[in-house]
């Protein structure tokens, strides 16, 4: 049916485009930092990352293998009924520049919220035995964002990106630029580069110590004094 082809396939050939597009791009630029040794200022951990070109190729492989494995396994399954159930929860009338506007706002807002508050309960003792992969790594590169428990990838990297369009009532051509923003955004905060605009910095800082910095912006950790940076 066409309906799974747009709201399912089509989606997840996007996620799969962004995800290792941005992925490789910044691999060949963690390659260049290993090659160019003034370079490694521009990393917050670059002593805790494989120091060779060969060591960094194991490194990512390593990564790519369980992330794939997700995506075709459960993520693949998952679009194709997301696209079966898609049509009558998303809307495909035209957006104003004022909706879109409060609108992105808002899911914004809820993603926060959502990610935040999730992210936090995966860190309970209860709960962390489906995170603690995650936190195998513990100095993120732009590869690692997904590596995670299907679980946790399911509940709390998806579910939050899907739920605030729904909320909001976003149209459905809006809803599929905004996952792939939101998927580079997450991933810009694991490049584990010193440069500002990728908020790198607050993200290395929890994975270096576990207790802070939830929150993909800040908003809940400054508001529950959870944040680090």
């Amino acid at each position: 049916m066409s309906f799974i082809f747009w709201y399912g396939i089509v989606p997840f050939i996007s996620h799969m485009i962004t995800y290792w597009g941005t992925s490789y791009l910044f691999g060949v630029l963690d390659c260049y930092t290993i090659n160019k040794r003034k370079k490694k200022q521009w990393k917050i951990q670059p002593y805790s990352l494989p120091q060779t070109l060969s060591a960094y190729r194991k490194h990512f492989i390593k990564l790519s293998k369980p992330i794939l494995h997700f995506q075709i396994h459960y993520l693949f399954p998952l679009a194709l009924v997301f696209g079966y159930i898609a049509p009558g929860l998303y809307h495909t009338e035209s957006e104003t520049l004022w909706s879109l506007t409060y609108k992105m706002a808002g899911i914004v807002l809820i993603e926060e919220f959502l990610f935040y508050h999730l992210h936090r309960l995966f860190h309970h003792r209860k709960m962390y035995k489906f995170h603690k992969m995650h936190h195998s790594i513990h100095a993120p590169i732009a590869v690692s964002t997904i590596y995670c428990h299907p679980l946790e990838n399911i509940f709390v990297n998806i579910g939050p990106l899907l739920v605030g369009p729904y909320i909001m009532g976003l149209s459905w051509y809006w809803t599929q630029w905004w996952l792939p923003i939101a998927t580079v955004n997450a991933m810009f905060g694991h490049t584990g580069y010193t440069w500002s605009f990728l908020q790198s910095q607050a993200h290395d800082d929890h994975h270096k110590h576990f207790n802070c910095n939830y929150g993909t912006l800040g908003l809940f950790d400054k508001l529950y004094k959870t944040n680090k940076t």
